[in-house]
């Protein structure tokens, strides 16, 4: 029983560090796509710039959401019969795939909105022939700015999995596994996991998240500046009108 309270108290440290981390991660590439995009926030009121943050949340606590569920079934999977250190390890390498497909959508949907004035999606993917004119437009600074931006996120969540490691116990961690404390901890992750279904949906209600939660503003602009590109991506899959152009002006 200790064993399994033990690792699910890790479970839900490493839940709620790597939450913060990406909702911080999420909030600056929100500042720096309206940044970017400056000549766009002209028009738009400060007020509804600062509204756009707030209500993109949302959107950021549903991947959150993604990968908290993910982490979950890991544990309920595998994190029941191996060791703590073991489960540390499997959670770091899964942690960096996400963590690189994050990091090649959050910079480069800055850049493509300047010049296509829509969210990477679907919908862009199929003018792909537009993506050399696109990098031949992009000035230096830029570039340097999207390596940076990249490896400082990369560079972040190696250092947060790392400072994770010192929560281990390694007492606790060689102590062998009774079925008891595996059905517990297997029963605790899923209940975890089910709990995310709340952000993940963003409220209560049987209603899906949708882009509707966006339309916070006549400022179109505004509008996209609140939606997150991460969950925009994957969201213009499962749709017949793809993305943006549910927002798009009539």
């Amino acid at each position: 029983m200790k064993i399994a309270l033990h690792n699910i108290l890790f479970l839900l440290r490493w839940l709620l560090f790597h939450a913060l981390f990406w909702l911080v991660a999420f909030g600056v590439s929100r500042l720096i796509f309206i940044g970017l995009n400056s000549n766009l926030a002209v028009d738009a009121d400060l007020c509804d710039l600062a509204l756009s943050l707030c209500c993109g949340l949302v959107f950021d606590l549903s991947i959150v959401g993604y990968l908290s569920l993910a982490f979950c079934a890991v544990v309920v999977l595998v994190g029941t019969w191996c060791r703590l250190s073991k489960l540390l390890k499997i959670f770091g390498t899964i942690s960096g795939i996400l963590s690189s497909i994050i990091v090649a959508l959050l910079p480069a949907n800055a850049v493509i909105y300047r010049f296509l004035g829509s969210h990477f999606d679907a919908l862009t993917l199929s003018k792909i022939q537009d993506f050399g004119e696109i990098l031949n437009s992009i000035e230096c600074w830029v570039l340097i700015g999207y390596v940076v931006v990249a490896v400082s996120i990369v560079l972040g969540n190696i250092a947060l999995h790392r400072s994770l490691l010192g929560f281990v116990d390694d007492a606790t961690d060689d102590c062998p596994k009774t079925p008891w404390s595996i059905a517990t901890q297997a029963f605790l992750a899923l209940l975890i996991g089910a709990a995310m279904i709340v952000p993940i949906r963003g409220s209560f209600s049987s209603e899906s998240l949708s882009l509707k939660r966006a339309e916070i503003s006549e400022n179109q602009f505004v509008n996209h500046a609140t939606i997150n590109p991460v969950w925009n991506f994957f969201y213009s899959f499962n749709n017949e009108i793809v993305s943006d152009e549910n927002l798009k002006n009539d």
